[in-house]
This record gives structure tokens, sequence and C-alpha cells, in this order.
């Protein structure tokens, strides 16, 4: 606690400091008075009695500044002289300091927004529930690296029979043509199983999401429309659930509004179907993608190693669909990327060359300033600065430098 309340008077010392210097002049001025009596009771004329007593005193000046040293942060306080003094460098020379500026906050700008894209793309987490957990499940043929969608038949038997995963749902892409008023729309669709937006945690703004009896078609065509769709074409109708929309010229049922965020999945859709009502649901025809959630406590490899054993079985009960097919689970983020994460991985790397430029670019301008003060550096060495301290101080001017050019680059890039 001690130390506490040491640690918190000099920091108080810091903002006090023109008050504290006057408490001391007057402090020092009595002490001064005092001696001086002294002396003149013993006998000494009073100007000689002042005289003497400054010199067994000391001067006023290095007094005050080892009181300063004590009650305060002296490192502190020096490198605030720094800035300060730095400040006023910089200013001499406005073109250069504003030269070099601009130049670190063309390459922090375009580094902040280039890290901002690559976040959102390859390390920010998914905006799902559990999205670390979530996998897409696909298939590919034993001696190829093509990547193959599912069928129904291969998702069934997914859903059914894998242990690996507490949730399987499909989807896919469908176009489909939106007629409002006079207008006729073509929009894509997500042709999705009933469990989907459950599996991956959207609640809708309006409505509920699909249930098994909508794959069914037990209520009718049925439709899920988006946040952005609802806006545009009712006008955000609050009454919007359970009107009709036309859809390749059949009344469709509107049960839900899902949101513009999380994004909406599959990308790029507008309106979502159950599947059975979007598309002829071919049990052969390799249309879906299936996500799963893996099971707690079961990895990637895993899962992957139940499907290959799968996939064995599936070839033996249904040669002509399934032979030489092997199904296999990789991380959802993984497929969504697709073949985009060499791309921005690249795009990355040149950005950050710009600003490695921009950092060379703006060394190259301080040593040719700095040789330019050759002069100045040598009458502060002969004033008694030493080495230690010149380098502080051009530290200091190239921290200003760096912390405006910083500033003004994310600034721009936010």
């Amino acid at each position: 606690m001690t130390r506490f309340r040491i640690v918190l008077a000099k920091l108080r010392a810091l903002f006090r400091e023109r008050h504290d210097d006057a408490e001391f002049a007057q402090e020092f001025a009595a002490h001064l008075d005092l001696f001086a009596d002294d002396l003149v009771r013993e006998g000494v004329a009073p100007d000689e009695a002042r005289r003497q007593a400054r010199l067994r005193v000391g001067g006023s000046a290095q007094l005050r500044e080892i009181v300063r040293h004590q009650r305060g942060l002296p490192m502190l306080e020096e490198l605030v002289l720094d800035l300060r003094f730095a400040a006023r460098a910089l200013c001499r020379s406005p073109r250069f300091a504003v030269t070099a500026a601009l130049s670190l906050a063309v390459g922090v700008a375009a580094n902040t927004e280039a890290f901002a894209f690559l976040y959102g793309y390859l390390i920010r987490p998914l905006p799902f529930a559990d999205g670390a957990r979530l996998a897409t499940v696909l298939a590919t043929p034993s001696r190829g690296v093509e990547r193959w969608q599912l069928s129904l038949s291969e998702f069934e038997e997914v859903r059914t029979l894998a242990r690996s995963f507490d949730g399987c749902a499909a989807y896919g892409r469908a176009s489909v043509d939106l007629l409002g008023g006079d207008e006729l729309r073509r929009l894509m669709a997500g042709v999705v199983s009933a469990n989907l937006h459950q599996l991956l945690g959207i609640r809708p703004v309006l409505g509920r999401t699909f249930v098994e009896e909508d794959g069914r078609g037990s209520a009718g065509p049925v439709v899920l429309i988006s946040e952005g769709l609802w806006r545009d074409a009712s006008g955000s109708r609050a009454d919007i659930v359970g009107t009709a929309v036309i859809l390749n010229g059949r009344p469709h049922a509107v049960v839900g509004v899902l949101p513009v965020v999380p994004d909406s999945f599959p990308s790029l859709t507008s309106l979502w179907f159950p599947i059975g009502l979007g598309r002829p649901d071919d049990a052969g025809e390799r249309v879906f993608r299936l996500v799963a959630r893996l099971a707690p406590g079961v990895a990637l490899d895993a899962a992957n190693r139940e499907l290959d054993v799968l996939s064995a079985s599936l070839a033996k009960a249904r040669s002509a669909e399934s032979a030489g097919v092997r199904l296999f689970a990789e991380d959802l983020r993984a497929d969504l990327l697709d073949d985009n994460r060499d791309p921005v991985l690249i795009l990355y790397a040149v950005v950050s060359l710009m600003l490695v430029l921009a950092c060379v670019n703006v060394a190259t301008l301080l040593v040719t300033r700095n040789a330019d003060r050759a002069s100045e550096f040598a009458v502060r060495a002969s004033l008694g600065a030493g080495r230690f301290r010149i380098i502080r101080q051009l530290t200091a001017e190239n921290a200003l430098l760096a912390i405006a050019g910083g500033a003004l680059g994310v600034l721009a890039g936010v």
C-alpha cells in the first residue's frame, strides 16, 4: 500500500509542477532567511550573512531539480520533454513531416483495409451457432480430386447412419421467377432441408422457419424470404407472414422472414424452399451440399474415418450409383472459401509489401534529413549531449511520425 501511495503521489506531482515549484520557492526562501538570521545573531553583517547563507545552502535551481527528481517520475518527464522538442523540430520541417506521415498513412490504410477483409474472410468465427463444429460433407471419385455434391439418398444415409454428427441438413440452389405487380423478377433461391436454419441457429425476424411438415407439402407450397426482399417487395409489411407470393406461376405462403445478419445461407439467396417443393427431388441427382455439426468430442479426422466406412457400405449396396465414390467432411469455412483462400492471402501479401515500401520510403527520407542535421548534432554534442541522448531524441521524432501516419492510416482505412 505504501508503494502504491508513493506512485500516486508521483503521478499527482506531474500535474502540480507549477504549484509544487511555487511551494518549494517559498520554503527555500524561508530556510535561507532563517539561516541568515542565525548568522546575524552570531555577529555577521546582514549582507554578508545573506551571502554566506546562499553559499552554504546551495543554488535554488540545483535544489529544485533534485526535489523534482525525488517527487516526480523523471523518465516520464524526460519523455514528455523529448516529445515536445520532437514536435517543434518536425514543425520546423513541415514538408518533410507531411510527406513522411502521408507515406505511412497510405501504407497503413491499405493494410488496415486488407486485414479487415482477411479477418472477415479467414479468421472471424462463422456467424452460426457452434460455427467451429460445423462441417460440410461432399463426395469425390476415389481416384480423383473433384468435389461432387451429394444426392438426397446419400444425404439420408449420412443423416441416419453417421454417428459423428449430431445434426445434418442439406441445401442447394435454384432460380425462380417472382411476380410482383406486373414485373417478373429472376431470383436465386435456396432449396434446403427443413432443419437447416435450426441447425445453424438462424432465428427469423418474423414468423418461423421450416418444419418437417413443410417438406411433405402438408400445408401447401411455403417459402421463407430474406429481410432485404421483405423490405423491397412489400415495404416491410408486418403482416407479410401468411400472405402469398407468386413464384414460378404458383402461390406460395410466406411462413417467415430471415435476417440479413448472419449472411444468407446458401449465399446470394433471397428465398428458401423446403426440399421437395423447390425442385423435383430425384434421389440420385447430385445437387445438394450437406452441412453437419460434429458431435461433442468428435474431431474432423474421426468423422472422415467413419465416412470412409460408410462410403464402402454404400458402394456395396448401390454399386451403380456409388461405386468408386468416397464421402468426406471438411471444415465449413474451407468449403465456403472454395478456391479463394490463396487469392486472399496473395492480396494481403501484396498490400503488406506496399506498407513495407512506404516504411522504406520514410526511412530514406529520415536518413537524408539526419545527414543534413550533422552540424546540429555536433553543436548539441559540444554542449554536453551524449550519443544516447541524441538517439533518444531522434527516436522520439520517429515515434511522432509513426503515430501520426498510423492514426491517419487507420482513420482512412476505417
